[in-house]
């Protein structure tokens, strides 16, 4: 029910974005491993572990009840993110930065500690940010782009611009009404959508060293003014008595003129010669203004290197 209000799906997309998110996470597995846990850790623990992966379940079927809202047969969904969660699961925790890696291993070792072997734990630890996976494989597939090389950038930028902050600040806000609940919900996807675009306008920025971090530094250069814009507004809100649904707003859409300046196609100008039979027209030129979409340039003859 909370998922039609959210999105508007009817019962059996829901239905089939549920199915598809199950198989692709590998959940049912992972939930009988818990389940297994019986007399072995706590109560306690296995319900937080439970309660992580719903939470993973419903904003997962969220997100591609919004981005595949015509293209959901569980056995294309499935194929189309099925391998790129994998090469994800096994690139996890490296690629995390910040506040995301400091998460994990909060988790990691709390798990551990209670008793919970080694590989569960790595994995439900893991799925606290494994929504995001989905946005990150589409990005990839989208720009031609190498998918650790969009993984590793989406972190990046959660890091240089706090936005794992300000994602905590979202989901520690106190909600009193549906509608309220509804517009936290809103806020969350949309920084997803946002992080996403960044990584992927940071990532016209690579250059031939594949040297990410270098590529990062090129990005926040050519969008410096709007960049220390976002980190005043951060400042301010870090400053503010208490974090509310009106500086949310604000905050998401000077993050989304960030996003929109990062991605913007780029004009060219292009000169041509024209046709022209006629003696007058002969050698003539014309300045052409042509919008070009920006493509990001697949880079798979090296590895991307991180230098401090």
């Amino acid at each position: 029910m909370r998922q039609q209000k959210a999105t508007g799906a009817p019962v059996a997309d829901v239905a089939r974005a549920y199915t598809a998110v199950l198989e692709i996470y590998r959940l049912a597995g992972m939930w009988s491993a818990i389940e297994a846990l019986d007399h072995k850790v706590s109560t306690g623990v296995q319900m937080e572990m439970m309660l992580n992966l719903i939470r993973l379940v419903k904003r997962a079927t969220r997100w591609l009840l919004r981005n595949r809202r015509h293209q959901l047969a569980p056995t294309d969904v499935i194929a189309e993110f099925g391998g790129g969660l994998e090469q994800l699961r096994e690139g996890y925790p490296e690629v995390l930065r910040g506040r995301a890696a400091e998460q994990y291993q909060v988790v990691y070792d709390h798990y551990i500690d209670e008793g919970v072997d080694q590989v569960l734990a790595e994995s439900v630890a893991g799925h606290q940010h494994g929504y995001t996976a989905l946005g990150i494989i589409q990005a990839a597939a989208e720009t031609d782009a190498p998918l650790m090389d969009v993984a590793k950038l989406y972190f990046f930028m959660g890091e240089r611009l706090e936005l794992d902050w300000f994602s905590g600040q979202i989901l520690a806000s106190k909600v009193d009404t549906e509608w309220q609940a509804l517009a936290r919900d809103t806020y969350l996807e949309d920084l997803e959508w946002q992080q996403r675009a960044l990584a992927v306008g940071a990532l016209r920025h690579m250059d031939e060293d594949c040297n990410l971090l270098a590529c990062l530094e090129r990005w926040e250069k050519h969008e410096a003014s709007v960049v220390e814009r976002w980190h005043a507004r951060c400042t301010r809100s870090c400053t503010a008595p208490r974090a509310d649904f009106a500086m949310f707003a604000v905050a998401n859409r000077e993050l989304l003129d960030l996003a929109q300046s990062s991605t913007r196609a780029r004009i060219e100008l292009m000169t041509c010669r024209l046709p022209d039979a006629s003696p007058a027209g002969r050698g003539k030129h014309v300045v052409l203004l042509r919008i070009v979409p920006e493509r990001i340039r697949p880079r798979v003859i090296c590895e991307p290197r991180i230098s401090r």
